[in-house]
């Protein structure tokens, strides 16, 4: 379910993902920052009555109160996968999408944030991509954040009705984030999902993809618990 092609400013702070291994140790100096969210249609807030309800808006609101003069822009797109978001001038495999500048990582970067969360939960498995190669996206797009010294976060995949084959794609990219990415990887899955991995009704809208109101609010939450604002602050020098 695609949403229209928009960058959507945000009042709010912060998620982003450090290529660091080690979680930096949360400090009190919050200033406001800049965080660009590049994604999909959960982030997009895709089939939401209210665009208030999604997961951005609502973690925005939250930061706007706890760090005034933050922001947020969402560059996400609902379709989009992996590849759309590799760095402009990238030549993806033939029978891949081709990368969008407009909503990519480079167009991320141009607007100097202090941070970039991916959310790119099930598309890749929807289209049959191997997990190796949207972890090796994913390796890129934060390759460019750490070269530009911008903090970069990582959702892992969310549960949706898929084939099998497909849906074990989306319990190994969980896995894969997991690992590669440790405390700045943000579990979108387990909070939406039943025991045997299929998405929960009481968070989804219905169409096996998409989370329902009360499924961005869960997604909020994983978010604002991981206190992304004192780890920003802690890696960022005195003024």
């Amino acid at each position: 379910m695609a949403l229209a092609r928009q960058a959507v400013p945000l009042l709010a702070l912060a998620i982003a993902v450090s290529g660091c291994r080690d979680r930096a140790q949360p400090a009190n100096d919050k200033r406001p920052v800049h965080i660009v969210v590049l994604g999909s249609s959960t982030a997009a807030g895709a089939g939401l009555t209210d665009p208030e309800t999604n997961w951005v808006r609502r973690y925005a609101t939250f930061l706007a109160r706890e760090v005034p003069g933050s922001s947020v822009t969402n560059l996400a797109v609902g379709g989009y996968s992996t590849y759309q978001i590799q760095p402009t001038g990238t030549t993806n495999p033939t029978g891949r999408p081709e990368v969008d500048p407009a909503h990519n990582i480079t167009a991320a970067l141009a607007l100097h944030p202090d941070a970039i969360i991916v959310n790119l939960p099930s598309n890749d498995a929807a289209m049959g991509v191997p997990v190796g190669d949207s972890l090796a996206n994913i390796k890129v797009v934060e390759a460019q954040a750490r070269n530009a010294h911008v903090l970069f976060w990582v959702t892992t995949s969310q549960p949706r009705t898929l084939p099998p084959d497909q849906a074990r794609l989306l319990l190994e990219y969980r896995d894969g984030i997991q690992g590669m990415y440790e405390g700045y990887a943000l579990d979108f899955f387990t909070p939406l999902a039943r025991k045997d991995a299929t998405p929960s009704a009481a968070f989804n809208q219905g169409d096996g993809i998409h989370p329902n109101p009360e499924g961005h609010r869960v997604l909020f939450e994983q978010v604002k618990k991981a206190d992304l604002p004192s780890v920003i602050a802690s890696t960022r020098p005195a003024p």
